[in-house]
């Protein structure tokens, strides 16, 4: 009797396996955030096994792009393979200068609030306390990323698609870390002890993040023409 059960499971996983496929999902541009029926699976380029064979709905988004969706088809025991070319949004530039609520990080531990300010040519913050001043001109930007790690000024741990949300620029030697979070101007200057959460900061720093990194791109791109 003991047999028959473990041929019988063994009989039951091998079946269950043979129903299940491979998804390849590939991007013209990276990072780009995969759903699969409604649950977050990875960022691309993604490999995902195993996939029960049958009709997904795949949904790709990216800040600064176009959802795509679609159905995808997986059969079993083969690979589906996907590639999609995202859409940039057209979108005008806001009013410059533009100013944002931010949370400097300290390259040392702790950080600081205050307003950092982006205008065409250059990026300037100053804290509540006035102990941290910064002129960042574009032109001497040598990268705008999204930065990794953890965020000191955070009630809990974050996830890590949290920690991948703040504004990182380098320069030659240094390198600044921000943060922008929605805030009522009478009560900034309060709030530098206030643990922040993730839905505060998310939206804000993703705003901050492209605005600088699109200015700092035409700023190449106009560097480039002059010689």
């Amino acid at each position: 009797m003991f047999i028959r059960l473990v041929l019988l499971a063994l009989f039951v996983c091998s079946t269950a396996a043979a129903d299940d496929g491979t998804l390849r999902i590939k991007t013209d541009v990276s990072d780009v955030e995969v759903l699969l029926d409604g649950q977050s699976v990875g960022r691309t380029p993604v490999t995902l096994n195993p996939v029960a064979a049958g009709t997904h709905q795949l949904i790709l988004t990216k800040p600064g792009f176009a959802d795509h969706e679609e159905q995808v088809q997986v059969q079993s025991g083969t690979t589906a393979k996907i590639f999609v070319m995202m859409k940039a949004l057209a979108s005008e530039l806001p009013k410059l200068p533009a100013e944002f609520y931010a949370i400097h990080q300290h390259a040392a531990g702790g950080s600081c609030t205050g307003i950092l300010t982006v205008t065409a040519d250059a990026i300037d913050y100053r804290s509540h306390d006035g102990h941290d001043v910064f002129h960042i001109p574009m032109q001497e930007l040598r990268s705008v990323s999204r930065s990794m790690g953890p965020a000191w000024w955070t009630a809990r741990p974050l996830t890590t698609a949290a920690q991948n949300s703040a504004c990182r620029l380098e320069v030659p030697g240094r390198s600044y870390g921000f943060f922008a979070y929605d805030e009522n101007a009478s009560v900034a200057g309060i709030r530098a002890e206030k643990h922040f959460t993730q839905q505060e900061t998310s939206k804000k720093t993703t705003e901050m993040f492209e605005l600088i990194y699109r200015l700092w791109t035409e700023s190449l791109d106009q560097k480039q023409h002059r010689k």
